[in-house]
């Protein structure tokens, strides 16, 4: 295969006829790693199934990260992860584009991570008595240290503060802090100037200082 056959990234004329070229090439993965969100969205809409898993492969990670940000490491992630993609190959043909890909894909995994938390919680409330106290038993944490149980309180506010950014701010936050990729790596993955995230990473991590400083004041 010869690097003519692909268009080179960012270009935009004729959609078509690229996604036609790409087409008539092998339906593999690694032919489609290059391209940018665009043209694999046009050959993902047409049916190209090695296009839709290049978008599968650079946005696992981040989607992860913001489930798990959000249910915490017992959360159902992975299960959680594979039903945002379920959901959006089904509804590709609705996607129109005025958000990138990663913000889209990234609120369906937040509307499915709050689903499942409602869900957890109803089924909670359901239960009979003797699962309610099961469920409500002392975890031990009362007799922690208590330097142990201020870093456990501060992590649950610095959580509680990241769910609050803007969608696209909080998976800055998540790909740069948490899943510790590069700036320019971030701005590929959501389609953004590496300024741009700079900012977002900046002010988000600004109001989780702020959080933080909130339970500095009580001790």
């Amino acid at each position: 295969m010869t690097s003519s056959a692909l268009p080179a990234p960012g270009d935009r004329a004729a959609p078509k006829a690229a996604a036609a070229r790409l087409h008539a090439l092998p339906a593999r993965t690694e032919d489609f790693a290059s391209l940018e969100s665009g043209p694999l969205l046009d050959l993902a809409r047409d049916g190209n199934r090695a296009a839709f898993g290049v978008l599968v492969e650079r946005h696992h990670r981040m989607l992860a990260g913001l489930i798990r940000q959000r249910l915490g490491p017992r959360g159902p992630v992975e299960d959680l992860v594979q039903e945002v993609f379920t959901k959006a190959l089904k509804n590709l043909e609705r996607f129109d584009g005025r958000s990138s890909f990663a913000t889209w894909a990234g609120t369906i995994a937040l509307n499915l991570a709050t689903d499942w938390q409602r869900k957890q919680a109803r089924r909670r409330r359901l239960a009979p008595p003797s699962d309610v106290e099961q469920d409500t038993v002392p975890d031990g944490n009362a007799s922690r240290p208590p330097r142990a149980a201020q870093l456990r309180e501060e992590a649950d506010l610095a959580r509680a503060a990241i769910e609050k950014l803007p969608v696209r701010m909080r998976m800055a936050v998540t790909l740069r802090i948490v899943e510790e990729l590069s700036y320019e790596t971030v701005a590929k993955r959501l389609d953004a100037p590496v300024t741009t995230i700079r900012t977002w990473v900046s002010r988000g991590l600004q109001q989780v200082r702020v959080a933080l400083e909130v339970i500095h004041d009580q001790h």
